[in-house]
């Protein structure tokens, strides 16, 4: 455990001090990681699949800000859906847009969730989102989280109804308006799974800031528990087909990738708790105080050593 705890804290020195470099890298990876995901779902505009074009884009995230990479990606969607009909992408133009403004008015912070969400569920690892959004979010952070599920079921949705959306005249672009929403806001998996990533999001959220011993364990388990529960009884009463295996061991998986976003953000050594007490001329304060887990080195142990020793002789 103590070199892991070393290898943790080499590794957030050396992001501290080359963060200006890694952080590029990483923004172009992720903004690589998306457009492929992207290309490979939806991806109908042929002059959006050309490689080189996706890497010029995604060098360009590069030095953009982080939260660049939501709005180019939807911009990329709304293109895709333009090859399939002009109808399909005002749609999913005006339902990004609603979104944007449901997001921007909660959490116009957390841009990384809503595009992490869909790359979640085409990783195959979407119960450990809300999850880790809840532990490192804070409550309006759930709202996200339903954007991004929205925003995955609705391509997932184009993706598979291309055909049934393709038309110019009248009737064909009425026929496909109401097959559009019929599919959405039908679609009862969905509103399953948003309601689930929303309660699990916000209980995580509430139980990993209780000042209580092993608070962000607890809030795992709780999450994991309430995310699992949700969507099975929701599963069985609503008749759905959602793969129960699937749902069980995405919920395994979820632990390790919430435990490993814990070993990294928070790291208590509640062996070493203390309660301090203060007061002033009108009140009493009671602090629980818990130290950061740390580790010495065997070279700073050595130079603390010898720092005793010099102090001793003289």
């Amino acid at each position: 455990m103590d070199s892991m705890i070393l290898i943790r804290d080499q590794i957030k020195t050396i992001y501290s001090r080359y963060a200006v470099y890694i952080d590029p890298v990483l923004k172009f990876m992720l903004a690589l990681i998306t457009y492929i995901a992207i290309n490979g779902s939806v991806g109908h505009m042929r002059v959006l699949k050309n490689p080189v074009l996706v890497v010029l884009v995604a060098l360009l995230n590069a030095v953009l800000p982080a939260s660049a990479v939501l709005p180019i990606a939807c911009i990329s969607v709304i293109l895709h859906m333009y090859s399939i009909s002009l109808l399909c992408a005002v749609i999913v133009g005006a339902l990004f847009t609603l979104l944007f403004l449901l997001y921007f008015r909660f959490a116009p912070k957390d841009s990384m969730l809503v595009l992490l969400t869909p790359l979640a569920f085409i990783l195959h690892i979407p119960y450990a989102l809300p999850i880790c959004a809840g532990l490192l979010g804070n409550a309006y952070s759930c709202v996200s989280v339903v954007c991004g599920v929205i925003a995955y079921y609705v391509i997932v949705y184009v993706a598979n109804s291309a055909l049934s959306l393709e038309g110019t005249d009248v009737e064909k672009m009425t026929a496909s308006f109401r097959t559009f929403f019929g599919g959405i806001i039908g679609n009862k998996t969905m509103l399953l799974v948003l309601v689930a990533f929303a309660a699990t999001t916000l209980l995580v959220y509430l139980v990993r800031r209780l000042s209580i011993d092993y608070a962000w364990y607890i809030a795992i388990g709780a999450g994991i528990v309430t995310d699992f529960l949700i969507i099975l009884i929701g599963n069985s009463m609503m008749n759905l087909e959602v793969s129960v295996f699937a749902l069980f061991i995405g919920s395994i998986i979820a632990i390790p990738i919430a435990l490993i976003v814990k070993f990294f953000c928070f790291y208590p050594d509640y062996a070493k708790t203390e309660i301090l007490q203060f007061e002033d001329d009108e009140y009493y304060y009671y602090v629980k105080a818990v130290p950061k887990l740390k580790v010495i080195s065997g070279k700073e142990n050595t130079n603390r050593s010898a720092e005793r020793n010099f102090r001793r002789g003289s």
